[in-house]
């Protein structure tokens, strides 16, 4: 451990993969930590499920790879394979699946403003950004699909300034080389990444309550938080909620923010597809209901036995069999024939991705905590394992160096 100043008493609320990494980080700073989570078990949304006919992921199915992320899986002791890379091939459905979908023409449209670092307008939706920077071709069959796989939402109903800042914000690092480049994963699932998470705290001191809901936050006579620091690692609703007796105004703002819904349906077919690569996604106007398919047993070994797909459709209200309804009539569509689905499994998020619209824009620039509180979460302009791994690295160093 490194401690860089007096240790402090720190309680995480929330015991997702947010409160998971902030609390690795402060306590390789050496804080005292204590997690608290209403459920039974730790990770949120990440599951991995072994059934007999291949490996299904819940949520994430890897990670990209990073300097901070070598140093934790050596400290778990817990080994990150690459995915393959004789199926690193990406595709985007164009009339047919294309590794590049764009014309010669809207090709050149984009290599003329691509490197201008053109920064978006007060109030520009991703869309009208796109279409005036990079071309209606680009912003159509490249931008779109590429923030539908991200961000579970259409270019339309996107902040610009928040989907830039999101891939082009922050500090710049030099490039370090990886021994394992891209998107990796545990052997056995992401699963394996919460389970050696928190048998590490608690070797390490981390004190982890399950089925520990705390409801409110209020103050005390010495203060908000009196001499612990807490942080609220949950969604933005539940967040809200704690802080309505501490800070109402900045409640209402997270109850207000919305989430989009998703579905992932994961299959087997009695017989291989014929695509191989990392997955495809499917801009609006090519007749697609989902948002895109992963081609799992391709992007990782011994996902098997049988190979599967998992599609993800902005769906969360369609019964089980609409949705593999869904999955046979784009399936059709993608592969130009009927492939019979053997195995299937559902997981449905009401509330999986917090849109980053124009108003979570304003409204995260009103959004201001009494000493002592920290929020962390996807709903704060970091979608994504690895960006919440950074995110909560820099809010460790925040509370570090906190008086």
């Amino acid at each position: 451990m490194t401690a860089t100043s007096a240790a402090k008493k720190i309680h995480i609320i929330g015991g997702g993969v947010s409160g998971l990494f902030a609390a690795y980080h402060l306590k390789k700073l050496g804080h005292e930590v204590e997690i608290f989570e209403k459920a039974n078990r730790l990770g949120g949304l990440i599951q991995t499920l072994h059934l007999d006919w291949g490996v299904v992921e819940t949520a994430a199915n890897g990670v990209l790879n990073s300097q901070k992320l070598e140093a934790l899986s050596q400290d778990l002791e817990l080994e990150f394979v690459p995915a393959l890379k004789k199926y690193k091939k990406r595709f985007i459905y164009r009339g047919k699946p294309r590794q590049f979908p764009l014309g010669i023409a809207e090709s050149w449209k984009l290599i003329k403003n691509i490197f201008n670092n053109t920064k978006p307008n007060p109030r520009e939706t991703l869309k009208d950004y796109a279409q005036r920077v990079y071309g209606s071709g680009a912003a159509q069959y490249l931008v779109e699909p590429a923030v539908l796989g991200v961000f579970g939402a259409e270019a339309r109903e996107l902040s610009a300034t928040l989907v830039y800042n999101y891939f082009f914000g922050g500090k710049r690092h030099p490039a370090v080389a990886q021994p394992k480049r891209g998107t990796v994963a545990p052997a056995k699932g992401m699963a394996a990444l919460i389970e050696a998470l928190g048998s590490w705290l608690v070797r390490n001191g981390v004190k982890i309550h399950l089925s520990s809901p705390i409801e409110k936050l209020e103050a005390d006579s010495s203060g908000v938080t009196g001499d612990k620091i807490y942080i609220i690692a949950t969604d933005a609703l539940t967040a809200g909620d704690l802080l309505e007796s501490i800070d109402a105004d900045t409640s209402s703002l997270l109850k207000a923010i919305e989430y989009k819904p998703l579905s992932s349906v994961t299959v087997s077919y009695t017989e291989p597809t014929s695509i191989k690569g990392f997955g495809c996604l499917f801009p609006r106007d090519q007749g697609f209901q989902a948002f895109g398919v992963l081609f799992n047993t391709c992007i990782f070994d011994g996902r098997g036995p049988k190979a599967t797909e998992t599609w993800i459709l902005p769906d969360a209200e369609s019964s089980a069999d609409e949705l593999i309804e869904k999955v046979k009539a784009d399936s059709r569509r993608l592969y130009k024939k009927e492939f019979v689905i053997q195995n299937s499994m559902i997981t449905v998020w009401p509330r999986a991705l917090p849109l980053y619209s124009l108003r979570l824009e304003e409204d995260l620039k009103l959004m201001s905590l009494p000493r002592g509180l920290y929020l962390t979460g996807n709903y704060l302009g970091q979608i994504g394992l690895s960006k919440i791994f950074e995110s909560a690295y820099q809010l460790a160093q925040r509370i570090d160096k906190q008086n």
